[in-house]
């Protein structure tokens, strides 16, 4: 019979090598089962709301949002109703539904108005790529688009400061 052969590396490595292994694994493991996170929140007050950190959300009162936040980081934000105020910072795109209205956002400050139907984008910094039916616009800061029953209408300048 042969002798068992012994490690010539010290303990201390071989439980540092097995340690970095693990985490590769576990690592691995865990990116391979992110399905992301997902939310409802229907506001009764004004309500600030985390998705993750791909958006920052505050909602007046009755506003409702839904979200999912996938593996990579990007973001599915449906806002339902109500008035809402957005901060996506630099990352991966937050994509934006409010009714006929569709939103890729990247870095950007904006306010969506979803009341009765009618959806309102207005961006305040950076800007929004909008989409309604076949049309579509790049709103710059300072302006608003909103929705029509055929696609968007036209673009009209408001300033930053518009309420």
């Amino acid at each position: 019979m042969g002798r068992a052969q012994t490690s010539t590396l010290p303990a201390w490595r071989r439980v540092t090598l097995a340690f970095g292994a693990m985490v590769v694994v576990f690592g691995t493991v865990a990116i391979l089962l992110d399905t992301g996170t997902q939310g409802h929140v229907h506001a009764t007050e004004r309500t600030t709301l985390e998705v993750r950190t791909r958006a920052t959300a505050v909602l007046e009162p009755g506003g409702e949002v839904r979200w999912h936040v996938g593996p990579g980081g990007v973001a599915e934000v449906t806002q339902t109703r109500g008035d809402a105020l957005y901060r996506v910072p630099e990352g991966p795109p937050v994509h934006l539904r409010a009714g006929k209205l569709r939103l890729e956002v990247y870095d950007a400050v904006f306010r969506i108005r979803h009341v009765d139907g009618q959806v309102e984008a207005h961006a305040l910094l950076g800007h929004l790529r909008a989409r309604s039916g076949d049309d579509r616009a790049r709103v710059p800061p300072g302006f608003v688009v909103r929705t029509r029953d055929d696609g968007l209408g036209p673009m009209r300048e408001v300033g930053l400061d518009a309420r």
